[in-house]
């Protein structure tokens, strides 16, 4: 196959006959098993895709960009630095393709703009070669007209070369050159109209049929000119294969098809130069036999001309020569800007959903239970004033507990039963005097006598189903019942004292002299919601971008897996630090949770840990590129690490087989560390909570190795 400099080449053939897989294969993305490709005279492997425009079915456009930034991302992805050219150049395009609101999102567009917008990014910088793959397909007769005369004022002014694969058969008249695919082989190659007149057609598609019925009527006669085009000079042949019936007519007209795709007129007896088309291929033949050549926008002299003889004049042929190349990265990083700028929603969903789940947690989790509903049966009646009963009565009565007088104990008990209240307490007939009796005349009991018989008893029926209420309510009543003792000592003329317990609170080391729980769990919650947000979100980003081609595109223009790589990950971590910052801000000086330790040595150590998250959510979309798998996957993960973490339950409440296996779990460490600085006010330098830096970056360092090494290994698999 040879396609001359500056003209166009339309390589037509019915759906799944190869003409994608031989377009991969001319852009480096398919390694043949034999054969060369050689593209303006270099071998395929040197990087030439700034000289190479190519337009894939999958269009490869971010649908959340702009019409005019997609049009800069390719200008800059593709070195191209003249502004004023840019503009010029998005303003001819967009008249010429229809595209007049430049504004407008790309998701927006119907499949056919779509279509017209990814044609227009391929030619904004000028390439030398044009790869455009079914560029005209669901695009109406006028503007595909606009697109053919545009195509040949490239190949005329500019000396473009263009290959175009399409399955309308006839649009290709108006190309230089036809090549004809069927089942992985080429049939013919020529122009179009001495091909209609070879074969006496009025039409491409009846070439284009006659060729594959010729084809599929060949016989195994073929297979001695087979072994003679294999031991051909492998300089001569090409992937030109004619057939027998194309040769026969070539040769009665006096035309010879030469390797390069031109036309000669000589005597039809002269047999000098060696003609590759003479030689037929059967269907079996391989396409890319090891003596077989693809020459593409080459200017040919002679069939035998060595491709690397042509040298590359353009003035970014040494781009690539670079590990990194910075309009590669200053391009990635403004496609990101673009699409935050003109989201905003977006970015602001990513800044508010922690904010929002911070303020939800601090307002309703581990706080003290309130109007929990208590049933009361007082049936104390003893001739004691004040009652014992209406004493604890009035110390228990607070905002903690709604009280329901019952007139029975059995009805106080039965609105437990039914659900209405939470512990029923019962005081029998005799309970003030009971408890006079147990404290003042405790010296007349002996050892093995029965104390009051259950009247200085409260009786407690309760709902363990509320487990939590619960355990407040009885603290509650414990301390009532307290209260309530100190008081009759008073009222009896002695020192309170006495009835206290021998306990005394001194001054607390560390927290508060009354601590909420919602601060000992906040730090895991704030470090588990921003991992968990940069997971999902590179997660589906990477997912996202490969989904739409946007990845395969990206290579074809020469963006390394490493540019991507760095480029995603610095722009990840800038916004992430921007959504720590914020939420550690509105925890700690918005809400008014206390913040014992320094401020910023915090924000860091949740910065890192969350960081995890990122990398973690790359290595999951590289692994596993169908979003569903992955996702499925990234929640589990999620799930595991949260219950593990000691967020919910301190470690120490666990088997210590469990508590050994959880440490595993990399965000245990530094969210304990993270709880050190919050509440005790320890430095970063003191080792429990350095630790917890430590395993941090330890833990994003090795994910983004890995990611790194797999994500080029998954660019490899996609080329």
């Amino acid at each position: 196959m040879n396609v001359p400099k500056g003209e166009i080449y339309s390589l037509l053939g019915s759906n799944g006959c190869g003409k994608t897989t031989l377009l991969n294969i001319l852009l480096g993305r398919i390694r043949p098993h034999s054969g060369s490709v050689y593209i303006l005279g270099k071998e395929v492997g040197y990087d030439l895709s700034h000289q190479i425009g190519y337009m894939p079915q999958e269009l490869g456009l971010n649908p959340f960009l702009r019409i005019k930034d997609t049009f800069y991302y390719f200008a800059h992805v593709n070195h191209v630095k003249d502004k004023t050219f840019i503009k010029q150049q998005i303003r001819k395009y967009l008249d010429m393709l229809d595209l007049h609101d430049a504004t407008k999102r790309v998701g927006q567009l119907s499949g056919g703009q779509k279509r017209l917008l990814s044609l227009g990014v391929t030619l904004i910088y000028k390439p030398k070669i044009l790869f455009l793959d079914e560029p005209t397909v669901g695009i109406d007769s006028l503007i595909r007209s606009k697109i053919w005369t545009h195509l040949r004022q490239l190949c005329y002014y500019n000396q473009t070369t263009v290959v175009i694969t399409t399955h309308y058969i006839d649009e290709a008249k108006q190309s230089d050159l036809v090549g004809f695919l069927h089942e992985g082989r080429m049939l013919a190659e020529e122009s179009p109209d001495v091909l209609m007149r070879l074969l006496s057609c009025k039409t491409l598609e009846q070439v284009f049929l006659k060729l594959c019925y010729q084809n599929m009527n060949k016989s195994d006669a073929n297979e001695d000119h087979r072994n003679d085009l294999k031991n051909l000079d492998s300089n001569l042949t090409t992937m030109i294969v004619d057939t027998d019936l194309l040769y026969r007519y070539s040769a009665s007209n006096n035309y010879k098809l030469k390797c390069d795709g031109q036309k000669q007129l000589s005597d039809s007896n002269n047999n000098n130069g060696t003609y590759p088309n003479q030689y037929p291929m059967d269907h079996n033949d391989d396409l890319f036999d090891s003596n077989k050549t693809l020459n593409v926008g080459k200017t040919f002299h002679s069939p035998i001309t060595s491709p690397s003889s042509l040298m590359i004049d353009d003035d970014r042929s040494d781009c690539h020569n670079r590990f990194l190349h910075w309009d590669h990265i200053k391009a990635l990083t403004s496609r990101e800007w673009f699409f935050f700028r003109h989201n905003l929603w977006l970015f602001a969903f990513y800044i508010l959903l922690p904010l929002l789940t911070v303020f939800l947690f601090d307002s309703s989790y581990g706080r003290t239970p309130q109007n929990v509903p208590i049933a009361i049966y007082n049936g104390d009646q003893s001739e004691i004033s004040p009652q014992l009963s209406d004493v604890f009565i009035d110390e228990f009565n607070n905002s903690m507990v709604r009280l329901n007088s019952y007139e029975t104990e059995q009805d106080a008990v039965r609105s437990v039963e039914l659900g209405r209240n939470v512990i029923a307490i019962s005081f029998r007939k005799n309970f003030s005097t009971a408890i006079i009796e147990r404290y003042y005349k405790f010296h007349q009991f002996k050892p093995t006598d029965i104390i009051d018989h259950g009247d200085g008893s409260m009786f407690l029926y309760i709902d363990h189903s509320s487990l939590l209420n619960v355990r407040y309510v009885n603290r509650s009543i414990l301390l009532s019942f307290q209260r309530m003792v100190e008081k009759l000592g008073k009222l009896r003329g002695l020192n309170p004292m006495i009835f206290s317990l021998p306990i005394e609170k001194k001054e607390y080391v560390y927290g508060v002299l009354e601590p909420h729980f919602q601060d000992l769990f906040l730090p895991g919650i704030i470090v588990l919601t921003l991992l968990a947000m940069n997971s999902v979100k590179s997660t589906f980003e990477i997912i996202y971008l490969y989904s739409n081609g946007c990845l395969k595109r990206d290579i074809n223009q020469g963006v390394r897996p490493i540019e991507m790589m760095l480029t995603f990950v610095f722009g990840s971590m800038a916004s992430m630090f921007w959504q720590t910052l914020i939420t550690m801000f509105f925890t700690f000086y918005i809400i008014g949770v206390p913040m014992d330790g320094d401020f910023f040595s915090a924000v860091i150590l949740v910065y890192l840990t969350a960081s995890q998250g990122l990398f973690m959510g790359i290595l999951l979309s590289v692994i596993f590129p169908d979003q569903v798998i992955a996702m499925i996957l990234c929640f589990t993960i999620l799930v595991v690490m949260f219950l593990t973490s000691g967020t919910l339950w301190p470690l120490e409440g666990m088997p210590m087989l469990m508590q050994r296996l959880f440490m595993l779990n990399p965000i245990v460490l530094p969210v304990r560390s993270f709880r050190f600085i919050m509440l005790r006010g320890w430095s970063a330098m003191r080792l429990s909570v350095l630790v917890g830096y430590l395993i941090s970056i330890g833990t994003s360092f090795v994910l983004f190795i890995l990611a790194s090494i797999l994500f080029h290994i998954f660019n490899i698999k996609l080329n």
